[in-house]
């Protein structure tokens, strides 16, 4: 059974539509890049997918909203609250449960009768299979497990997470995302702020775990090795897409190679070009004729990440000769 359906969705700002007629399913452990240039609607569709806007048009049946969990590019928290009470926020009905364990140890002490003791036995036994059901004994060790893994020491659990800079609080707030359980991950950039270790470590927690996810990204080796569908929105149209980033590049030069195709992907081109100079994300735009490479996006535009530089490959050394 799909977790979110949506049919013929739109949405415009002012009289320009952003997209329209968007139709799609998301099932359990899909896990979807959203692509497309800046400005294309990628954030708006998470928004409405996260219940924080309203599409114009269509309709869309999503999990409650407890089962929903996203990530926006800038986090912001209110003052006085520490990162550990901050994440442990995840683990609320865990905690409800160890407290009721407790009242229950307590009035032990003071039952005075069989039954009475009887009753309290029977309630702590259940309580017991709840946490069990729960992992309520491990929530310690993910929390530690989580925070490590992307980058968070130890030291700033008792800090306040109002007085983080942005990138820590992105940190932060994707560690409480990851620890809370829901069914449907929206992740907006979620690798902006991470170090190769803590990418790296992403990448694997989102492979292995059950949740769905939609992410957005400029990282495509990110992309490439997370996800297993892909949407594209392009001149307010929307594409899926089976396989990862490199794949849908793959697919997508296919279809521009079609009748009717070169004019689209001269503004594609010029699209790419004008975010070069706006976007911190793009560091190279060339345009160049050659086949289709693992590097190349569709309409042959060659991008690499302002991150990582150790995991990008060197243009084929063809070009290196052309260039001669």
């Amino acid at each position: 059974m799909a977790l979110v359906t949506a049919r013929g969705l739109g949405h415009a700002f002012g009289a320009q539509d952003v997209f329209a007629g968007v139709t799609f399913e998301i099932q359990p452990r899909d896990r979807i890049a959203l692509v497309g240039v800046n400005g294309a609607g990628k954030s708006t569709l998470l928004k409405i997918l996260a219940r924080l806007e309203a599409a114009d048009r269509g309709k869309v049946s999503l999990p409650p909203p407890d089962r929903v969990a996203y990530l926006p590019q800038e986090v912001n928290f209110p003052a006085g609250m520490t990162l550990e009470a901050y994440l442990l926020e995840a683990f609320a009905a865990t905690l409800l449960i160890e407290a009721q364990l407790r009242a229950i140890e307590e009035g032990l002490e003071a039952a005075n009768t069989d039954e009475a003791v009887a009753a309290l036995l029977d309630r702590h036994a259940s309580l017991q299979q709840q946490l069990e059901a729960r992992d309520g004994y491990a929530y310690e060790h993910r929390l530690h497990v989580t925070i490590a893994g992307l980058g968070i020491p130890d030291a700033h659990l008792g800090r306040d997470v109002a007085s983080f800079s942005g990138g820590q609080r992105t940190r932060a707030a994707l560690a409480r995302i990851l620890l809370g359980g829901a069914d449907l991950l929206l992740l907006d950039e979620p690798t902006n702020h991470l170090d190769v270790e803590a990418t790296e470590w992403l990448e694997t927690y989102l492979t292995s775990a059950s949740p769905a996810v939609v992410v957005v990204s400029h990282d495509r080796h990110f992309l490439d090795a997370v996800a297993t569908r892909t949407w594209e929105i392009a001149d307010g149209e929307f594409e899926a897409y089976v396989g990862n980033y490199t794949q849908f590049a793959r697919q997508r030069a296919e279809r521009d190679r079609g009748p009717g195709r070169p004019a689209q992907c001269r503004r594609q081109r010029a699209r790419w070009s004008a975010q070069e100079t706006r976007s911190p994300l793009i560091a190279v735009s060339v345009f160049i004729d050659i086949p289709l490479t693992p590097r190349l996006s569709r309409c042959g535009v060659f991008m690499s990440g302002r991150r990582r530089p150790p995991r990008y490959n060197p243009l084929p050394s063809r070009l290196d000769a052309r260039s001669r």
